[in-house]
C-alpha cells in the first residue's frame, strides 16, 4: 500500500503523523511524507523597492522550512513503524491542494493522509483518491 502523507509543520498535522505512525500498515507499504510550500507575493511592490536577492532569500528560507519539516516527520515515522514500511520524504513548491493531488496520482498512491486547520481544532482526513474515491475526516481536539 502506498501512502501519502501530507503535513504542513502545524500540531494538527503532527496528530496526521502520529495517526500514521501507529497504524499496523500491510509489510511492504511504503509512505511519502510531503509538503508543499507557495512563496508569498509582495502586497504592493510599486510603493517600495525590494533587494535584487529577496525572492532566493525567501524561496531558500521556504525550502530551508520545508525540509525541517519534511526531516521531523520523517524521524517520528521511523520511531514508530515497522521496519518493513519504506519511507521517503519531499517537498514540492506550488499550491498544496494541487501539488498533493499531482503528486498522489504521479506517485499511485493508494491512501493520502493530511491535516486541516480549523478556527475550533482541526481534522484529520484519510482519502482513497483513485480507488474507492471514498474520504473520512475524524475531529482532533486543539492542543
Amino acid at each position: 500500500m502506498k501512502i501519502l502523507l501530507a503535513v504542513d509543520g502545524s500540531p494538527c498535522s503532527d496528530v496526521a503523523v502520529d495517526e500514521v505512525g501507529r497504524r499496523p500498515w500491510p509489510e511492504g507499504s511504503s509512505v511519502k511524507v510531503l509538503n508543499a510550500f507557495e512563496l508569498p507575493l509582495p502586497a504592493t511592490p510599486e510603493g517600495w523597492a525590494l533587494p535584487p536577492d529577496y525572492f532566493d532569500e525567501l524561496n531558500q528560507a521556504m525550502r530551508t522550512q520545508a525540509q525541517f519539516i519534511i526531516d521531523r516527520a520523517l524521524e517520528r515515522l521511523r520511531a514508530t513503524l515497522d521496519k518493513t514500511i519504506a519511507i521517503e520524504g519531499q517537498f514540492i513548491a506550488g499550491p498544496p491542494r494541487s501539488v498533493i493531488l499531482d503528486e498522489a496520482e504521479r506517485w499511485g498512491a493508494d491512501l493520502i493522509v493530511g491535516a486541516r486547520m480549523a478556527t475550533t481544532g482541526g481534522n484529520v482526513f484519510c482519502w482513497a483518491p483513485f480507488r474507492s474515491q471514498s474520504f473520512h475526516m475524524r475531529s482532533v481536539p486543539s492542543r
